[in-house]
């Protein structure tokens, strides 16, 4: 979704907006569970901030909705906001877990992971299909399962034939190819968020379980950008009539869905023509004005801490080379990086790689440093400010006469 210092941003500018610190939100990023909703939330008060006289964020000590928005026309409207996670993400993750288990286990045999491709499939049900996969600690005894040991075994045995293997209890297809190579790991299976009735859906979940927390008429803020059923219509829409047909105090439904291979957001507005107090059409022209592009998103936070600790990295940006005149060179390096490599955290080859091989060449090359600046850097972009460095070529080398 955001980088750590995008989302540090995001708060200090939502605690400016509320005029208040946000402490359940700050405690809410600091975890993984709660991270994509904690942003989600302030992502929409900064975003209705823009369109709005005030925004007040939780302004009753009882039980209240989130947010209390006054447009400059006087008009009030109660907005709650929800994350909508996939309905399976634990199973996901125990799929992703078995994948990397079986990989170090085939570079541990001295077996090409390439070769092996995965197949995830499961028991189908009314709410999609049900994988049965160890659990997390696991680990141990499913490498030692006789039928995973046996499938290593029969590779070793016979590594010039193609050979498949299902596991007669976990979830789980193997196939390994001699002839397929890498860089990329073949993995498949069925979409297990697959509903079958509107009551599995987990967007109809979400919003009956807000529909029961208040009376209030309000308007309902769902977002993700990890949900599959984000991108079935049919499913949205069955979810969104049965709800409408079951409350009057819900006016409307905003669905944001935020693309992180598109980078980009779209959202769509349902009005409750049955609400004790319906959107107008002024209310959704404005409510229309909002643009939730102007934050580069990045990867989709996963609800667990990652073992390499990155999942919710700090901004960076490219390594900038620029010819000026003379043989001179200036070097652009994100601050943070640069900050990094003087701690001996990273360098910049590790970060860059072989392709900066001139910027490389001209460090190794003993170059000068003759000037040093400071280039602004854009948050929302995702590009950190950076550190130029103006270099040019050593100095001949001088060797003084020997006086004797």
């Amino acid at each position: 979704m955001l980088k750590e210092d995008q989302a540090a941003e995001l708060l200090r500018r939502c605690e400016l907006i509320t005029n208040q610190r946000l402490t359940q939100i700050r405690g809410n990023l600091k975890k993984a569970e709660s991270r994509s909703a904690a942003i989600l939330e302030l992502l929409v008060i900064e975003e209705i901030s823009k369109i709005a006289h005030r925004v007040d964020y939780e302004p009753d000590s009882g039980a209240s909705p989130d947010i209390l928005l006054t447009l400059d026309t006087g008009r009030k409207i109660w907005i709650e906001i929800a994350f909508v996670y996939p309905r399976f993400g634990k199973e996901k993750r125990k799929s992703d877990l078995v994948q990397d288990w079986i990989i170090e286990e085939a570079k541990r045999r001295n077996i090409s992971p390439y070769k092996i491709s995965f197949r995830f499939d499961g028991e189908k049900q009314e709410a999609g299909f049900k994988t049965t996969l160890p659990k997390l600690h696991e680990k141990k005894k499913f490498l030692q399962d006789s039928e995973i040991i046996g499938f290593f075994e029969t590779i070793k045995q016979f590594p010039s034939q193609k050979y498949s293997f299902k596991h007669s209890y976990y979830s789980l297809k193997l196939i390994y190819d001699p002839k397929r190579d890498g860089p990329f790991i073949s993995s498949g299976g069925l979409v297990q968020e697959a509903p079958k009735t509107v009551k599995e859906n987990n967007v109809y979940r979400v919003l009956d379980n807000k529909r029961r927390q208040h009376n209030v008429p309000r308007l309902i803020f769902l977002g993700s950008d990890q949900s599959p059923i984000f991108s079935d219509s049919r499913m949205i829409n069955s979810a969104r009539d049965s709800i409408f047909s079951k409350t009057q105090s819900i006016s409307g439904v905003i669905l944001l869905s935020i693309s992180n291979y598109f980078q980009q957001a779209k959202y769509q507005i349902f009005d409750n023509k049955r609400a004790k107090e319906p959107l107008t059409e002024t209310d959704i022209n404005r409510l229309y004005q909002m643009n939730f592009n102007r934050w580069k998103y990045s990867a989709p936070l996963e609800q667990y801490e990652p073992d390499n600790k990155n999942g919710f990295r700090r901004v960076s940006g490219k390594l900038g080379i620029n010819k000026v005149e003379n043989n001179t060179i200036q070097i652009e390096i994100p601050s943070k990086i640069l900050l990094d490599a003087l701690a001996g955290k990273t360098d910049l080859k590790q970060e860059y790689g072989p392709k900066e091989n001139k910027a490389f060449n001209c460090i190794n090359e003993g170059w000068i440093v003759t000037s040093c600046s400071w280039k602004e850097g854009n948050i929302e972009a995702g590009e950190d400010s950076k550190v130029i460095l103006e270099l040019e070529p050593p100095p001949e080398a001088v060797y003084w006469p020997n006086k004797n």
